[in-house]
C-alpha cells in the first residue's frame, strides 16, 4: 500500500474485502483495534488458507483431460501456478509427468515416447498430437481403386442346409432289437424207443 501509513493498512484493506472475507472481517473487527498488520495477515491466513494447500494437491492428483488439450493445459497450469505460491522447491519433472498422466490415452502414448523435459514442452507436444490426430482423415476407398476392387469378397455366412429326409418308396429297415434265445426242439425219430 504505497503512500499509506502502516497503522491504516488494516482499515484500508477492509474496503477491498468481498463476500465471506468481508463478513469475516465484520465478525472480528473489534479484535483488530490494537492489532498489527502482521497479526491481521496471520488471522486472515488462518481463516481462509486452511487446507487450501492440501486441496490443491488433491486436485493435482485427480486432474484429467476432459475435452480439448488446450482446456486441459489451461486448467493444469492454473493449478500449478497456485501450488507454486506454496513451494518453489517442487521438481518440474513431477508436474510434467503428472500432466502427461492426465492426457487421453491416445495422446498420452505419443507425448510420453517423446520424453519432454519440462511442462511447456509436454503441453506443446500434446497440442500438436491433438491437431495431427484430428487433421488426418480416414482413408476411403475410391470406386476406381484397383486394390480395393481386387480384394476377395467372402460370401455372407449362412447356416448349413439340413440333411435330406428319407425317401418314402424305400421302407425303413426294422431296428435291431435284443437277441431272443430260441429253445432247441428234438425231432422224434423212428429209432427212438421211448416214443
Amino acid at each position: 500500500m504505497y503512500g499509506v501509513e502502516e497503522f491504516m493498512w488494516i482499515s484500508v484493506s477492509e474496503h477491498y474485502l468481498e463476500g465471506p472475507a468481508a463478513r469475516w472481517f465484520q465478525s472480528i473487527e473489534s479484535q483488530l483495534r490494537s492489532a498489527t498488520w502482521s497479526t491481521f495477515c496471520q488471522l486472515l491466513h488462518d481463516r481462509f488458507n486452511r487446507d487450501q494447500h492440501e486441496l490443491l494437491i488433491r486436485k493435482l492428483f485427480s486432474i484429467k483431460q476432459l475435452t480439448s488439450v488446450s482446456d486441459y493445459v489451461t486448467r493444469f497450469t492454473e493449478l500449478v501456478d497456485q501450488l507454486s505460491a506454496y513451494s518453489n522447491s517442487t521438481n518440474p519433472v513431477y508436474y510434467t509427468m503428472r500432466f502427461i498422466d492426465g492426457l487421453f490415452p491416445e495422446i498420452k502414448a505419443v507425448v510420453l515416447v517423446q520424453r519432454p523435459q519440462n511442462l511447456d514442452a509436454a503441453c506443446v507436444l500434446a497440442l500438436l498430437q491433438e491437431e495431427a490426430g484430428t487433421a488426418a482423415p480416414a482413408k476411403q476407398s475410391r470406386s476406381g481403386d484397383w486394390y480395393s476392387s481386387s480384394k476377395f469378397q467372402h460370401p455372407p455366412r449362412t447356416p448349413l442346409p439340413l440333411p435330406p429326409s428319407p425317401r418314402a418308396d424305400k421302407g425303413l429297415a426294422p431296428a435291431p432289437g435284443p437277441a431272443v434265445a430260441v429253445p432247441a426242439v428234438k425231432h422224434a425219430s423212428s429209432a427212438d424207443p421211448k416214443l
